[in-house]
C-alpha cells in the first residue's frame, strides 16, 4: 500500500526502509520532535543503534523502557519532562550532555506543539 512512498535502502548490511521524499543528502527530515514514552520511533526495533548513539542509550531509556525523547534531525539528542503548573504546560528538556544540536527556538515550536494538543497554553519561560 505504501509503494511510491518508501524505499528499501541497505546501509552497513542492514535495510531500512525510508521515506521516499527524504532530503536530498540522505539525511531524516529535519526538525526538533518530543516523543512520549513508548512510541513507535524507538519501541518497534531490536537494534536502536541507527536512532540512539550508543553512549546516550542508557540515558534514553530506564530499565529497557524508554523515557519521553527529543529528537533532532532524526536522532535521540535527551530527555523531556512536562507538568501542568497554574494552568499552563511546563516543558522541561534535558539534552544529553556535549549535544549542540538542540536549539532553544525549536523546542519551544516543539513545546507548543504538544501544549496545543493537549488543549493548554505553554508556559513562560
Amino acid at each position: 500500500m505504501a509503494h511510491g512512498e518508501i524505499v528499501e535502502e541497505t546501509i552497513d548490511g542492514m535495510t531500512y526502509w525510508l521515506p521516499a521524499d527524504r532530503t536530498s543528502d540522505g539525511s531524516a527530515s529535519a526538525g526538533v520532535y518530543l516523543l512520549p514514552p513508548f512510541d513507535e520511533y524507538t519501541v518497534a526495533y531490536k537494534d536502536r543503534g541507527a536512532v540512539v548513539a550508543p553512549a546516550h542509550a542508557p540515558l534514553a531509556a530506564s530499565g529497557g523502557v524508554f523515557r519521553s525523547i527529543i529528537v533532532v534531525d532524526g536522532q535521540v539528542a535527551g530527555t523531556w519532562k512536562a507538568a501542568v503548573r497554574k494552568g499552563a504546560m511546563e516543558v522541561i528538556p534535558s539534552p544529553f550532555g556535549g549535544q549542540s544540536r538542540i536549539e532553544e527556538n525549536a523546542v519551544c515550536t516543539a513545546a507548543k506543539r504538544y501544549s496545543d494538543f493537549r488543549g493548554l497554553p505553554l508556559a513562560e519561560s
